[in-house]
């Protein structure tokens, strides 16, 4: 067996990109629960413990369920970000909210890491030494003797440049693990497991043409019988222009059930499609005590005497409402009501980009129940299969991965109906466990074309969820100040002069102030440079975009900039660094391309 890394989950959104570079690195890893003990880490093998990030806070918790023995030296532990807050508080240390989120932070200009958490650690627990500092920031610490490492920032993700470096010391060089786990061997177990799971059912495959679908559809060739197989490519209407025509021409080379390819144009199905959210809600609606069942007397948490009755549950037909009332000193009580709020129709005032997903999910799966009712398939005796892969499960806080995670967008084929159907028994995600570079190097394996395997990804809902709309200008009360500060932000090489002389004879610029308060000497330097000029400008877009800050999901502003010159994509990047840190309220930043002639 393969030595194995625990995972311990945190809710951290960069979860499976953690297991995803272990296991780049060829090391067998498993996401487990962070109130897990150390004899069951002992009893089951596990070699090393990697603590998450999360969206959560050590300071306002002092209720923490984690095992404080895991600290005691019998199997090295590494935490990331939460992960070393969470090993500081517990060893005694003293962590606080910072009130400056770092988002692209870098310790040197040649070992640029990620920090994404607003809380520090001001004091270090006894036995730790700092082993990485930022300004007056710790971001890394150590125990040596007990093999417990901490960081502040992100070695798993592409911003920390030399994070797979670190990740590989903690591995390698501290826990002496061994690199023996392959991608090959994945793959040889995601065939055995597709075989086990089908029998000799038949499996329905709804292929959108993409990296996933394709390439799941390319590994049931390999795991099953021809007559098996059944492709189907599904119109929505929201594709990239001549989308169908290409993806058809491209899965009819892989030979397909005989290099048939059945193709449902649905675009008006999904364009003016609808679907239901089922919302809980607290009424003031009252009940007679003498309607309700009466149960053993009881206290409350007032210490007065109470009436405890069973949950009563009455349907409706008209909005079917579920009803728990529980009566109060013998009297009346409010209803705690489960409402189906229509959602709909697509082309109709739906702007929310989560209500567009569970739209489209659900007019997926009913648009696939009419045709394999129209193919003649018994329920009984075929699978639904989809290329799913783990981000679309962590982006949609799916259980089966996470159940600490926030939600951060529901994937198509993640919706409600979908998780039904799982539920049934009745749907088979073999990439499920895979992330998209492992799907795109399982591709070559299988000898898939260039042309698929390197294919730009785009999301099941397309256009839909691509085009940002809005019923209306998103204007808050921040609107103002935001927008003040991003103009400063790209004037800031004239706003610092002008700042040096009111400074002089008035006082400091309190919006300068939080400029600076944000970035460093160095940045500030830089940004100076950049801004010199007057070469830059940019703007608060009335619109809102969902985006990850600190682990959670954010629904804010979008920031345009735009320049006169040619653009420096060094500059702009920096740009769309520093200045998430510095308005909050921002989540993405967009460049508005001008054409010289």
């Amino acid at each position: 067996m393969n030595p194995t890394v625990a995972i311990l989950d945190a809710g951290a959104q960069y979860c499976k990109v953690i297991d995803r570079r272990v296991r780049e690195l060829n090391v067998h890893s498993e996401i487990l629960p962070l109130n897990i003990s150390l004899d069951d880490l002992l009893q089951k093998g596990y070699k090393a413990v990697i603590i998450s990030g999360g969206p959560g806070s050590v300071a306002d918790d002092d209720n923490i369920l984690f095992d404080r023995k895991i600290f005691e030296g019998r199997i090295p532990v590494l935490g990331i970000c939460y992960g070393m807050q969470l090993i500081n508080h517990l060893c005694g240390g003293k962590v606080e909210q910072s009130g400056t989120h770092r988002h692209g932070h870098g310790l040197q200009p040649e070992e640029t890491v990620l920090l994404t958490h607003e809380d520090r650690c001001t004091d270090i627990a006894e036995g730790f030494v700092p082993i990485g500092t930022l300004d007056d920031y710790v971001v890394a610490i150590s125990k040596p003797e007990r093999n417990n490492y901490g960081v502040q920032f992100h070695p798993e993700v592409d911003l920390t440049i030399k994070g797979s470096i670190m990740l590989s010391n903690f591995l390698f060089e501290i826990a002496g693990l061994t690199p023996s786990f392959r991608v090959e061997d994945r793959l040889d177990s995601c065939v055995k497991h597709l075989q086990t799971t089908v029998g000799e059912r038949k499996v329905l495959f709804l292929l959108s043409g993409g990296v996933d679908s394709t390439v799941c559809a390319a590994i049931a060739q390999k795991a099953l019988k021809p007559e098996q197989i059944y492709a189907v490519h599904i119109n929505n209407g929201f594709l990239r222009k001549n989308e169908s025509e290409s993806t058809l021409e491209a899965l009819s080379k892989l030979g397909l059930n005989g290099g048939l390819v059945k193709y449902v144009n649905a675009s008006l199905r999904f364009y003016s499609g609808v679907t239901t959210y089922q919302v809980p809600v607290d009424t003031s609606a009252l009940a007679p005590a003498s309607l309700l069942c009466k149960a053993p007397q009881g206290a409350c948490a007032t210490g007065e005497t109470v009436e405890s009755h069973n949950a009563m549950e009455v349907d409706s037909n008209d909005n079917n409402i579920s009803l728990s009332p529980r009566a109060i000193h013998g009297g009346v009580v409010p209803y705690h009501e489960i409402r189906n709020i229509p959602i709909g129709p697509l082309n109709l005032h739906v702007v929310n980009p989560e209500e567009k997903r569970k739209i489209i999910g659900d007019v997926f799966i009913r648009v696939a129940e009419e045709i394999w009712r129209d193919m003649k398939l018994n329920p009984d005796e075929f699978l639904l299969c989809q290329g799913t892969l783990r981000p679309d499960l962590i982006e949609s806080a799916s259980t089966s991965v996470t159940k600490k995670a926030d939600l951060i967008k529901t994937h198509h084929n993640v919706s409600d109906l979908v998780k039904k159907l799982s539920q049934e028994g009745r749907v088979i995600e073999p990439l499920a466990d895979f992330h998209k570079d492992e799907v795109r190097s399982i591709g070559r394996m299988l000898g898939l074309p260039d042309v698929v395997v390197e294919r730009h990804p785009f999301p099941g809902p397309g256009l839909a969820v691509r085009i940002l709309c809005a019923n209306e200008p998103f204007v808050e009360r921040d609107f103002p100040e935001t927008t003040s500060l991003i103009k400063m932000i790209a004037g800031y090489a004239a706003m610092s002069q002008k700042a040096n002389y009111f400074y002089l004879v008035f006082q400091p610029h309190a919006l300068l102030n939080k400029i600076n308060a944000a970035i460093n000497a160095d940045e500030q330097h830089r940004l100076n440079e950049m801004t010199a000029g007057g070469a830059l400008a940019a703007q608060i877009l009335p619109i809102r975009s969902v985006g990850v800050q600190g682990d959670c999901r954010s629904y804010s502003y979008v920031c345009v900039v735009s320049s006169d010159k040619k653009p420096d994509w060094d500059s702009l990047f920096f740009i769309a660094q520093i200045i998430p840190r510095i308005c909050h309220n921002i989540n993405r930043l967009v460049l508005k391309f001008i054409i010289l002639f």
